[in-house]
């Protein structure tokens, strides 16, 4: 646990007793930001009071023990040897894994206790699918199978509750139909636009829809503002119907077909029946990322400003409002534990950098002696609201 003013040069050390006083100092002022080990926030689930701003590890990467006591320094090596050479220490090793992860899922049941409880009934095992294009990086697929931050999601998931989620062969309109009959529990890739739509939602970013054209007709649109924006009403789009509110009053009024659903707009565009179509930037990336190369979204400077911002997310049924708060929580649980605070002051990353190359080169990890081990994370403290605000933005 430590305490700092403007600079590391004025950065004093504060030696608490646990975990519960490392926060206790925290929440009090007492310290601007603390050094914890990862699961100490399990027990502070969903932890919107905090943001981790850096994370420092032992040279392995692994949880470990070192000593700065060089008459210790045998012993630690004797360890070393046992824990990676030896049948034990693959037992032991496996042993404290089982027991680390028993206690996250204990800490997040008690946390989601009435809709965890509720899921396990229903037997654990859960299909989802995809309603709308791929997404990079939140998800997308290749020849090698699905990619993207959903997979990883859904993989800390499975960590932390026991349940299992697989994808399943539904696309686009199918998806959607299977979402309503029940056979799945949730989609990706339907827009949230608010108001009125017939599901609800686990928010998991933002995204914007933007112009997207074929690379043959680009340079109509490189010309002055006035002829652009008559470019634009002079073709016919297609959009994903629940977008369709977005463009009222706009250019694409009046000159936008609804489809019901990502994969059946981006069949039309490669048959020719539109000669646009508004898609997610993510979606886009997406495309690029496949291969295809018969298509270039619009960035003229003028086009810039056509560009509408949107919520995306994990699509529930109605009826399962709660299970898509939970997901909700647990995805910004989830984003806590593996993003660092980018607005972290230059001159703490640089201090700690200069740390973790100085912890590497003093000590040798040994493989998984217990999750109570310092220098795993930091957690740096911020008020409710402005981590919220955060998150949102």
């Amino acid at each position: 646990p430590l305490g700092a003013a403007d600079n590391m040069q004025n950065l004093s050390l504060l030696t608490c007793a646990d975990e519960d006083a490392v926060f206790d100092a925290l929440e009090n002022g007492v310290a601007a930001f603390g050094l914890l080990p990862e699961d100490a926030l399990f027990s502070r689930y969903p932890a919107t009071d905090y943001n981790i701003v850096y994370k420092i590890s032992q040279y392995s990467g692994q949880m470990g023990v070192c000593t700065m006591k060089q008459e210790y320094a045998p012993l630690v090596l004797i360890l070393d040897r046992y824990l990676t050479q030896t049948q034990e220490g693959d037992m032991l090793r496996e042993a404290i894994r089982a027991r680390q992860q028993s206690i996250r899922q204990e800490k997040i049941f008690a946390g989601e206790k009435k809709v965890l409880t509720r899921l396990a009934a229903k037997g654990g095992d859960f299909r989802y699918a995809q309603a709308g294009l791929d997404e990079v990086p939140f998800f997308w697929h290749n020849g090698d199978g699905a990619h993207g931050e959903l997979v990883d999601f859904l993989a800390f998931v499975e960590d932390v509750t026991g349940f299992s989620f697989q994808e399943s062969s539904y696309v686009g309109a199918q998806a959607v139909q299977a979402l309503d009959d029940g056979e799945i529990l949730f989609v990706s890739g339907m827009p949230f636009i608010g108001g009125g739509q017939a599901y609800c939602f686990a928010a998991t970013g933002m995204d914007w829809l933007v112009p997207v054209v074929p690379a043959a007709d680009k340079e109509v649109f490189c010309v002055g503002e006035e002829e652009v924006r008559t470019a634009l009403t002079q073709r016919y789009w297609g959009v994903v119907q629940d977008f369709l509110p977005l463009l009222s009053g706009t250019e694409f009024d009046g000159h936008t077909v609804g489809f019901s659903d990502g994969k059946a707009l981006y069949e039309a565009m490669q048959r020719g029946e539109i000669s646009g179509m508004l898609i997610g930037q993510e979606s886009y990336d997406a495309l690029l990322l496949s291969g295809e190369i018969g298509y270039v979204m619009l960035t003229d400077p003028v086009l810039l400003e056509i560009r509408f911002p949107f919520a995306c997310g994990l699509a529930f049924v109605k009826e399962n409002r709660e299970e898509a708060e939970c997901f909700g929580r647990l995805w910004e649980f989830y984003r806590l534990l593996h993003t660092e605070d980018e607005s972290a002051p230059g001159w703490y990353r640089a201090e700690f950098e200069k740390v973790k190359r100085e912890v590497s080169g003093l000590t040798r990890a040994v493989w998984g002696l217990g999750a109570a081990v310092v220098l795993f994370s930091a957690a740096f403290v911020l008020s409710r609201r402005s981590a919220k605000r955060k998150r949102r933005g």
